[in-house]
């Protein structure tokens, strides 16, 4: 029984130094939390929409290494998951640069199915009234 449930995006960041190089790491600030929350020891859900694909279940596979209750998850089998461009400045400011895909690209984060979230997982963090 999850105590928080967060709920939105989950992403990748491809965040790109001052050197040019590279780097993939887990983002979207919902799952992030979730993540974090687990770390800490609060037990966690996480609610949202990955896409089939590769960068999907690396961040599904994250979720669960990290202790995060994946059952609110949802896979859509089109869109493709959220890969976000970063550049860092010399300072270390972020600038967000893009999204992979094109103007056109829907992609799962956003098409997250409201009916299709399981009501027991909401249930599992909403206290039972007390008798009056």
């Amino acid at each position: 029984m999850a105590k928080v449930l967060c709920l939105g995006e989950i992403l990748i960041d491809q965040i790109a130094g001052v050197s040019g190089v590279q780097v993939a790491y887990s983002g979207g600030a919902p799952a992030n939390v979730a993540c974090g929350l687990a770390k800490l020891g609060t037990s966690s859900a996480f609610i949202g929409c990955i896409g089939k694909d590769q960068v999907g279940i690396e961040l599904l596979e994250a979720l669960k290494t990290n202790g995060v209750d994946i059952s609110g998850v949802q896979i859509h089998a089109n869109a493709p998951t959220r890969q976000v461009y970063v550049s860092l400045d010399p300072e270390g400011d972020r600038h967000f640069d893009r999204f992979s895909g094109d103007a056109t690209t829907i992609f799962a984060d956003s098409l997250l199915q409201i009916v299709c979230v399981k009501i027991e997982l909401i249930q599992t963090v909403i206290p039972e009234k007390q008798g009056s």
